[in-house]
């Protein structure tokens, strides 16, 4: 029986939701992208400026993704980030 190459690359990812920052990191094993080390891959949305999300929480979120980011090169030295910032 022939074996796929990607499905045991796929078997290595974990998936991690940070709820205080609406972010999802997914950790990619090495061999999925071909690299020496694991891949950490990150969506992440913040709110806009609104009357319920003022500017202070926009910060607060930008300041948390930003440890996010710290975090996960100590995990993984490749990383990839999309994040959505809607204008208010």
């Amino acid at each position: 029986m022939l074996q796929d190459p990607y499905l045991s690359p796929l078997s290595q990812v974990n998936v991690t939701i940070a709820i205080h920052l609406q972010c999802v990191w997914v950790r990619c094993d090495k061999a999925l992208f071909g690299f020496g080390e694991d891949v950490m891959l990150c969506a992440v949305y913040i709110n806009p400026q609104s009357q319920a999300f003022t500017l202070a929480h926009v910060t607060d979120s930008v300041s948390s993704l930003f440890d996010e980011l710290a975090c996960a090169t100590q995990v993984a030295p490749h990383f990839c980030c999309v994040a959505t910032l809607m204008p208010k």
